[in-house]
């Protein structure tokens, strides 16, 4: 996405700098504004918490970046890791391989904002109940596989999270808390979705220009050249 800035209000001091100095106002301005918008993006109600539910701002925080200016070109947006796409998908409407774990408010101690559980989290051990017994080849079908595990489990009043790979009857495919009582909670269902397109940063940027915030970044700039 390219953008233009509006100088008009600057032009008749930036006339009389000579082209070295507006190109180096320039440059250090381009950096400044893209540091200004990176701390917008992550602190202002305007930036990403409107685009997204933010529920680790470590997370987020660490991979939303900027890139100084080459030139007169720098660049706003995020990158990716093995535990975030950066958004990448919604950014640009492309389709992904990423599986989707879809939580519920269970999981997350019954408040939907908050993060992830760490016991309720798939990778770490949930039984599964297509293999708890034994292995499946050979021991029958997997609905009689799943019903002989959680008897087994509930016979011996054992809980924590277990995880149903399958559709069982009315049950989802995903993780759910084994209580005591024989009950099963709903934790987390397994999903395989592509995400709706969504320009968060693209969104971003056309906020924080409409805040005329980046005026401040130029001002400040102009008033270090012409302390110099």
């Amino acid at each position: 996405m390219q953008i233009s800035l509006d100088l008009s209000e600057f032009k008749k001091i930036t006339d009389n700098f000579s082209d070295q100095q507006n190109e180096k106002f320039m440059r250090n301005s381009v950096n400044d504004i893209l540091f200004d918008l990176r701390n917008f993006a992550l602190t202002s109600s305007m930036g990403i918490s409107k685009e997204f539910t933010i529920r680790n701002k470590g997370l987020v925080r660490s991979h939303i970046k900027i890139k100084k200016a080459f030139g007169l070109i720098g660049y706003f947006g995020s990158i990716s890791s093995n535990r975030f796409s950066g958004w990448k998908e919604q950014q640009y409407g492309s389709r992904t391989k990423r599986k989707y774990k879809v939580h519920t408010e269970n999981a997350r101690g019954s408040a939907g904002r908050r993060t992830l559980q760490t016991k309720y989290r798939r990778k770490h051990g949930a039984r599964n109940l297509l293999r708890t017994v034994g292995d499946v080849h050979g021991t029958g079908s997997y609905r009689q596989m799943i019903t002989a595990n959680l008897a087994m489990l509930r016979r011996k009043k054992e809980s924590g999270p277990v995880e149903l790979p399958i559709q069982f009857g009315n049950m989802k495919p995903g993780i759910y808390n084994l209580l005591k009582s024989g009950k099963m909670k709903l934790m987390e269902i397994f999903e395989t979705k592509q995400t709706k397109q969504t320009e968060w940063a693209s969104n971003i940027v056309l906020r924080y220009l409409a805040t005329g915030k980046y005026k401040k970044v130029l001002e400040k700039n102009i008033e270090r050249m012409i302390r110099k």
